[in-house]
């Protein structure tokens, strides 16, 4: 059937209007869905370190066997050699070495007061919420029977002091707030077990 010119029109805008309606809705929907928190570097190396320091966050513990992992190799960490030499107390090594992005590490260590032994094997390749920086890395902290994993950005301006968050950490230490003093100058993510931001600007 032909339509007079005029009706023609107005069903032409019609279908015009629908069109852009459904464009609009699909956008706004893949906005709303969109992260606005950065992918996961993947891949490459990068020059970022592996920390624990039980002497530091925990007192009482000894780490007996430490392996940073990437697709099943050891790419970085400590001998057993190394761990068992007397007045071992950890390393620290944020941005002294480049490795590729690991994606898992093991971890063995003991409790000195009870003797007793826990290891603890954590996949990374689903916990990071930003990307792994130049000079940047991951800190551990062995609490008890729970490994605490948590990833430090390079140095950043505008963070809480860092006299504030050694205060912090001596009256009341715990692995948040040792690895929150230890990494003062850093944005930190806590990894595992649970995830949140500790570090953050003023």
């Amino acid at each position: 059937m032909n339509l007079p010119s005029s009706e023609r029109s107005l069903v032409d805008a019609s279908s015009l209007f629908t069109i852009c309606f459904l464009a609009l809705v699909v956008f706004l929907g893949g906005c709303g869905t969109h992260s606005s928190r950065p992918e996961p570097y993947r891949g490459g190396s990068r020059l970022h370190g592996i920390t624990a320091i039980p002497k530091w966050d925990s007192p009482g513990t000894v780490i007996l066997d430490f392996k940073y992992l990437a697709n099943g190799k050891q790419i970085g960490g400590i001998s057993r050699q190394t761990a068992e030499a007397p007045g071992f107390g950890g390393w620290g090594s944020i941005g002294e070495s480049r490795y590729t992005v690991g994606d898992a590490v093991y971890a063995k260590w003991k409790l000195v007061e009870t003797g007793e032994v826990f290891e603890q094997t954590v996949n990374l390749s689903n916990l990071l919420p930003a990307p792994v920086e130049e000079m940047g890395g991951f800190y551990f902290v062995f609490d008890k029977a729970t490994l605490h994993i948590y990833l430090a950005s390079a140095w950043k301006k505008g963070l809480v002091p860092c006299s504030i968050r050694h205060a912090q950490r001596r009256d009341n230490l715990t692995p948040d707030s040792a690895a929150a003093a230890y990494n003062c100058g850093s944005l930190l993510w806590k990894l595992y077990p649970e995830q949140k931001q500790l570090n953050y600007p003023q």
